[in-house]
């Protein structure tokens, strides 16, 4: 039997346990999902609150549950869904442009999300857009990666220094608290990147059976 997106059982996300994950289980599902990236041909990076743990502290940020990945370009949405050997937790894409814009898979065995953005080409930079605002990286980023050793594997990486600071200000090394309400605020404050937008719409698309 060929399993459909249909067959897949519903997650509820908002129900889920938000405490962090266990350091090796969060290590587990990185490196099994970023596989699959590699197999793939996939170009991606670590970012967002993954990369600024290990860069900062060598580990993951307190309370994580989730494994932070950006991929360029949207092209290869279809093949990692089809080659994720995790359960879909959701996918959305912005009604305006119709550009994919977020995957999220859910580890049944170690109960982490692994959770990729999408970004998509515009001029000199690469777009990610997202239901407050647009993310905005330059297109250099992509053939300047680098690496970073996170747990016993290599994952490609933009400059650390400078991704830190441009995604969360000069102030990055101190750890900051907000709510997860409060993020949009925060990234408004802090990332150079980030662009607000009113009247932006992404569509969430579940998959259950």
């Amino acid at each position: 039997k060929v399993e459909t997106f249909l067959d897949r059982e519903f997650i509820d996300y908002y129900g889920m346990d938000k405490k962090g994950r266990d350091k090796e289980n969060l290590l587990k599902t990185m490196k099994v999902g970023c596989d699959v990236l590699d197999e793939l041909g996939v170009s991606y990076w670590v970012s967002r609150g993954t990369l600024l743990g290990w860069y900062r502290g060598n580990d993951f940020l307190p309370c994580e549950l989730d494994i932070d990945i950006d991929v360029h370009t949207e092209r290869y949405v279809f093949d990692i869904i089809r080659h994720m050997p995790f359960d879909l937790l959701l996918i959305t894409n912005h009604q305006q442009s119709g550009h994919f814009t977020q995957v999220a898979f859910l580890d049944r065995e170690t109960d982490v999300i692994f959770d990729l953005f999408f970004y998509h080409d515009e001029e000199n930079v690469i777009v990610s857009q997202l239901n407050p605002g647009r993310f905005v990286l330059p297109k250099t980023i992509i053939s300047k990666l680098t690496t970073m050793r996170i747990g016993i594997r290599e994952y490609p990486v933009p400059d650390p220094e400078w991704y830190c600071d441009y995604w969360y200000g000069s102030d990055w090394r101190v750890p900051e608290r907000y709510r997860v309400e409060d993020w949009v605020e925060a990234y408004k404050k802090s990332c150079r990147g980030f662009q607000h937008q009113i009247g932006n719409k992404t569509k969430r698309v579940i998959y259950f059976k």
